[in-house]
């Protein structure tokens, strides 16, 4: 592709494109409208009728397009957003988003204790790091206790203001892992937005009151494609 500037805007042009750089290149004659790699620049002033002119080697962009790798971002609690639980574990936290915050669970240790019937548990998050990209699902992890398998854990995500509850039934005495996955916020039923997370908070409710109902670790992780 050769550009001869004749004003203002195509001079800024040839002085401002660099190897490597991608462009967008439309010529209405021959229909091409499509984005390309500068692989090469060479300026040459013609003396003998005073032009000037910048030639491009250019090479089709499809060509290198692969999509992104989707990025996962965990965001732990950060704050108190409605806590009811009690703090608990031989060496218990400060305040109870303290206590379900730790990357590797450590049970025992840090927990929150469920006391009374239909008590509950909501933790703020940081906001994310990202404002950008295509969320594909937000994925709500948390690590509880029962001492009877009849009782149940509530899994809890607060999203666009509203309260979401998804349960499971717990086995104990044992510490157990659950993922629930949500491809689109639950109280909406549309696709995931950054304020969408940015607002989220996550917990758990238990159904009844006992010394080991319990919850020891809860996270959010935000799974998204990035935007080239």
């Amino acid at each position: 592709m050769t550009i001869v500037p004749d004003n203002s805007d195509k001079w800024t042009q040839v002085f401002s494109r660099e190897i490597s750089d991608r462009i967008t290149f439309k010529h209405t004659d021959s229909g091409v409208d499509r984005d390309f790699f500068i692989e090469s620049v060479n300026h040459d002033w013609n003396f003998t009728n005073g032009e000037y002119s910048t030639t491009y080697s250019l090479s089709d962009a499809t060509q290198y397009l692969t999509p992104p790798d989707d990025i996962d971002e965990i965001l732990r609690p950060s704050g108190a957003g409605t806590t009811q639980l009690t703090i608990q574990g031989s060496s218990p936290a400060a305040t109870n988003w303290e206590g379900v915050d730790e990357v590797v669970a450590d049970d025992g240790i840090t927990y929150n204790r469920c006391l009374n019937s239909n008590l509950k548990d909501l933790y703020d998050l940081p906001s994310s790091a990202y404002s950008t990209g295509t969320i594909n699902s937000v994925i709500h992890t948390i690590r509880c206790n029962s001492s009877y398998t009849a009782h149940t854990a509530y899994p809890l995500i607060k999203a666009s203001g509203v309260e979401y509850e998804n349960g499971i039934a717990i086995s104990g005495p044992s510490w157990v892992t659950q993922n629930i996955t949500y491809t689109t916020n639950p109280n909406t039923g549309l696709a995931w937005t950054w304020d969408d997370v940015n607002s989220l908070q996550v917990g758990v409710r238990f159904n009844i009151a006992s010394n080991w109902d319990a919850v020891t670790q809860t996270y959010a992780t935000v799974n998204f494609t990035p935007t080239w």
